[in-house]
């Protein structure tokens, strides 16, 4: 069976600086062509604290799958031949959805996941502020993947429903800000246990903030409750995985 390469990226961002983000995408794209996909992290698009939850506002935020943005990632990921996986606030008519895409090599959206889980949005969120309603997989490079974002993995009725789909890779896009030395002595060990309870390999992806006080990027593989791979806390750059 041929090998799957792919690239999980602790990728710098700025919250509400579209561009920046998408520069960091085209250049790890354009750096790492010689893998299949690369993986970014939740809400990249936008930056994690991207959104200002005045909702008329929060509407020109937002991205659609038939947004020019969209459009210009799905043609460069053609050109480059890399698929693309990345977090971000989506429209859909008048809702909004903390949501992923993953683009493949040939620049066609394979998947679209919708967080299930409300810990994304802020209490003062209006009720257009949405949540997806269930998992799904997608295949490339002949393997199969589903995906949970951040909180979702918290939840056990998740964790069920993992385990029923049978993937086999959980992608797991997601943005913490634990400083590096509480991450090494406690809450480490603490997600590496949280992933094991899904029973699949799970990738890890965090992001990282131009704000030295926030997510410190960081991205894993987790296989039955212990780290298998790592690009530790504290660092931006490329985990490349073999699948």
């Amino acid at each position: 069976m041929t090998s799957l390469k792919i690239g999980l990226v602790a990728a710098t961002f700025i919250d509400g600086d579209i561009d920046h983000q998408i520069k960091e995408i085209k250049y790890y794209v354009k750096n790492n062509n010689h893998l299949d996909m690369l993986f970014f992290g939740e809400s990249y698009i936008q930056g994690f604290e991207g959104l200002t939850w005045d909702y008329e506002k929060d509407l020109d935020i937002a991205i659609s799958l038939d947004s020019p943005l969209m459009a210009d990632l799905k043609n460069f990921a053609k050109d480059q031949a890399t698929g693309i996986s990345f977090g971000f606030i989506e429209r859909e008519g008048n809702e909004l959805y903390s949501s992923n895409v993953v683009i493949d090599s040939k620049g066609k959206i394979i998947n679209l996941f919708r967080r299930v889980s409300e810990g994304w949005k802020e209490p003062i969120a209006t009720d257009m502020y949405k949540e997806g309603k269930e998992l799904n997989t997608f295949e490339f490079g002949g393997k199969t993947f589903t995906t949970l974002i951040c909180g979702d993995l918290f939840h056990q009725e998740n964790l069920d429903a993992v385990q029923k789909v049978k993937a086999d890779y959980l992608l797991w896009p997601l943005y913490i800000d634990y400083s590096v030395k509480d991450w090494q002595e406690s809450v480490s060990a603490e997600y590496a246990e949280q992933a094991g309870k899904t029973g699949q390999k799970v990738l890890m992806i965090n992001s990282f903030s131009v704000d030295e006080n926030r997510a410190h990027g960081g991205c894993y593989v987790y296989n039955k409750g212990k780290i298998e791979q790592e690009l530790s806390l504290g660092n931006v750059g490329v985990l490349e995985v073999t699948l």
